[in-house]
């Protein structure tokens, strides 16, 4: 069996000590095979305590997990508040730790070099001594989490919520980040024409609700396909009428401008829900990352997406976090970042 469990209150040991607690008793349990545990930053003081209580309440040395700026299940949200959220495994359930880049889900604080995994998730893209994770219920020195999941089938999608304004355009002119044209026309300019009726008054663009889609493969069918990344508008310059971008587009890159909607957002992970549940022959929990991106352009778009989800697989427990951005491989091998996005995984059966 597999449970999930969430808990806010005082961050201390004890509160996590409660929260396995209830976790076995509702597992009708008396140990765990394997604990994957996330804390917000209100517990970042105890982590070693929090630790040795963990392995001590759930009988188990397999206990994975990290620091996170926010957290979810199919419960509830932290929604800024202290919170601790677990994902118990027990009778034949469990996972192991992984070594290396090969698994099936990866989180950490550092960027790896490099990435074969179904999830991965860059929580916090500086590190730092404050951002510690663990595995096998101690401190990794590298900050990094790796886990894989025998005897089960890992199943997922991306989905970034995003209304193209434009075509995809082949990139003409840049230096580094600084976008100036893509075809014929200049890059802010352009923009600025797309922009919905009701921004076009306002007196600074809104950057954090627009993104540029960095079009993967051939661009003719890349929007509805959804082979893109959405890149975040980093600031404008309107004597140079060029727009910045948060990373240099590759040579040849093809690029179309875009608008977070929420509506737009509920209607593809709508979508994309419907077809993982066609493919979900014996669901037995999901995990969920969001990033910090998605939450700041798409107001109160984590309780729409939790909706979704709890209504597509009533009664399935699942654990989520909030992230910098999610990571996975493109079509072409190399690893990818995707910071507008949620990644939803449902692990089946095998």
């Amino acid at each position: 069996m597999i449970i999930s469990q969430f808990s806010t209150g005082a961050p201390t040991p004890e509160l996590v000590a409660e929260t396995l607690q209830a976790a076995l008793q509702n597992a009708n349990a008396d140990h765990a095979n394997s604990v994957l545990l996330f804390l917000t930053p209100h517990f970042t003081s105890k982590v070693l305590s929090v630790l040795q209580t963990t392995t001590r309440v759930s009988r188990c040395l397999q206990v994975s997990g990290s620091i996170v700026s926010s957290l979810l299940t199919d419960v509830a949200s932290s929604q800024g508040r202290p919170a601790c959220a677990a994902l118990v495994f027990t009778e034949s359930h469990s996972f192991q730790t992984g070594s290396g880049p090969l698994c099936e889900c990866w989180f950490g604080h550092t960027p790896p070099q490099k990435l074969e995994c179904f999830t991965g998730a860059l929580i916090s893209p500086q590190g730092g001594p404050a951002s510690p994770a663990w595995r096998s219920g101690r401190l990794s020195p590298t900050q990094q989490v790796c886990i894989n999941l025998p005897g089960t089938q890992a199943d997922g999608f991306l989905s970034q919520g995003a209304q193209a304004l434009t075509a995809p355009l082949p990139v003409s002119e840049n230096y580094g980040q600084d976008l100036v044209a893509l075809g014929s026309q200049r890059a802010l300019p352009m923009l600025a024409r797309e922009l919905p009726v009701e921004w076009r008054a306002l007196p600074d663009i809104p950057i954090n609700r627009l993104a540029a889609g960095l079009v993967e493969g051939n661009p003719e069918d890349a929007i509805p396909q959804g082979r893109y990344r959405l890149l975040p508008i980093q600031g404008t310059n309107a004597v140079t009428q060029t727009v910045t971008l948060s990373e240099t587009p590759p040579p040849r890159s093809w690029i179309f401008w875009a608008q977070m909607q929420p509506d737009q957002a509920e209607r593809n992970l709508r979508h994309q829900l419907i077809h993982l549940q066609e493919r979900s022959f014996d669901p037995l929990f999901g995990l969920v990352v969001s990033t910090r991106l998605r939450g700041l352009s798409l107001p109160d778009q984590e309780n729409r997406d939790l909706a979704l989800l709890r209504k597509t697989y009533p009664g399935m427990p699942f654990i989520g976090i909030q992230a910098d951005t999610v990571l996975s491989q493109t079509d072409d091998g190399h690893m990818a970042s995707y910071p507008f996005a949620l990644a939803i995984t449902v692990f089946n059966q095998a």
